[in-house]
């Protein structure tokens, strides 16, 4: 019984042992038996953090000793009582790049049917069903502008679909902030939101192997595919409201369904906010910005930077560099952020669907590229949304451009 646990884990006591027990407190049944734990995990530890399990966390995460060697198993049995489908992520001490005790559940059960979605219903711009102001996710691919209504691939968490022969999926999740789209070079590869999240990202599991995913950095992080050199090509994506990406693609193709009449989805996407505001906490390693704070974040080699939104909004016209090489990230009306490869051209103002360069050509604004009057393109970046908290956890040393 719990009492007779209790002793065997006071008697046995290993630093290694404070993850397990802090995992423990979600599933300890009854208030006396939280009690006792936490009493223990006190003693043991030295902290004083009481029933606060987000204190417990920020506290494994900064300070605490590596978790024990069969502390996957542990999780294992936690959330396999949970789902027994989430077994499979932590048996049999998978490799792994990330903490395994960094791992948090986000409320979600894979039979919520918060799956993913599947080829999109979808309609010309004139059949929308969107008010001019809500956001999409807008991208083109082999030369087709498609929107997707952001609210609609946030009751799902990944949206998948294609464009001839290209596979892509787009990523949209409200509680880390991340928005990203990838390539699908392996179509029968199947990624859906395993229910967890690893320091605010989100972490899609592959239906083949099992493994976890990361969703801000496009790769398998546990699991039989981790550590194996597999990565998501990324797409280069806006976010903006409807009514500015369908005035510059007038003939763009956009979901058919209208997001708020999907009512049971809408209640699930509820149901597990509630639950990660109790459970979820974001990283308190970097103090540079609110960890609520919204990015655009860019990747370049071993290269990361975070540019504060509210940076963006003030300096429509951003010349930066990625990795040794100059890049611009241009904002437009409605706040839509695109950032170039810029090499040797200076711009310096925007001016409409163009950009103008310090020696007055004309660079036209595409999704693809800047395209200059001589005919020379600047290709676009992949750049993608997402929450300081999320980014800086994902990145640990990401450079920062804050207000």
């Amino acid at each position: 019984n719990r009492r007779h646990a209790l002793a065997w884990i006071d008697a046995h006591w290993q630093p290694g042992f404070a993850a397990m027990a802090i995992e423990a407190l979600g599933f300890a049944g009854s208030r006396d038996s939280r009690a006792a734990m936490i009493e223990l995990l006190e003693a043991k530890t030295g902290r004083s953090f009481g029933d606060d399990i987000q204190a417990w966390q920020r506290w494994l995460w900064a300070d605490a000793p590596a978790p024990h060697p069969r502390y996957g198993e542990v999780k294992a049995t936690f959330y396999g009582m949970v789902d027994t489908r989430y077994r499979a992520y932590f048996l049999g001490r998978p490799d792994a790049d990330i903490r395994l005790d960094e791992i948090q559940w986000a409320g979600l059960r894979r039979d919520d049917e918060l799956s993913t979605l599947t080829d999109p219903a979808m309609v010309a711009a004139e059949r929308a069903p969107l008010a001019d102001d809500q956001n999409v996710l807008g991208l083109v691919v082999d030369g087709q502008p498609r929107a997707y209504a952001r609210e609609l691939v946030a009751q799902h968490d990944v949206v998948r679909d294609r464009v001839a022969d290209t596979h892509f999926m787009l990523v949209d999740d409200d509680l880390s902030g991340s928005v990203a789209a990838y390539r699908l070079d392996d179509p029968a590869r199947t990624l859906a939101a395993s229910g967890f999240s690893h320091r605010g990202d989100t972490l899609l599991y592959d239906e083949q192997t099992s493994s976890l995913w990361s969703s801000l950095r496009g790769r398998p992080v546990v699991g039989p595919l981790a550590r194996r050199g597999h990565q998501l090509a990324p797409l280069a994506a806006v976010t903006e409201p409807w009514g500015h990406w369908r005035r510059r693609h007038p003939e763009t193709r956009v979901t058919a369904d209208d997001p708020a009449k999907q009512q049971y989805f809408a209640g699930r996407v509820d149901y597990r906010a509630y639950v990660a505001d109790d459970q979820l906490v974001a990283p308190a390693t970097r103090k540079e910005l609110a960890p609520d704070a919204p990015v655009l974040g860019l990747r370049r080699h071993s290269d990361a930077l975070a540019i504060a939104r509210a940076t963006l909004t003030t300096r429509p016209l951003l010349a930066i560099t990625l990795a040794g090489q100059p890049v611009t990230v241009l904002t437009r009306d409605g706040g839509g952020s695109r950032a170039y490869a810029t090499a040797d051209v200076d711009l310096r103002r925007l001016d409409g669907a163009q950009a103008i360069d310090s020696r007055g050509q004309r660079w036209r604004i595409t999704e693809q590229a800047l395209i200059g009057d001589d005919g020379q393109r600047l290709p676009r970046l992949p750049a993608r949304r997402a929450r300081w908290g999320t980014w800086s956890g994902a990145y640990e040393n990401t450079r920062v451009l804050a207000p």
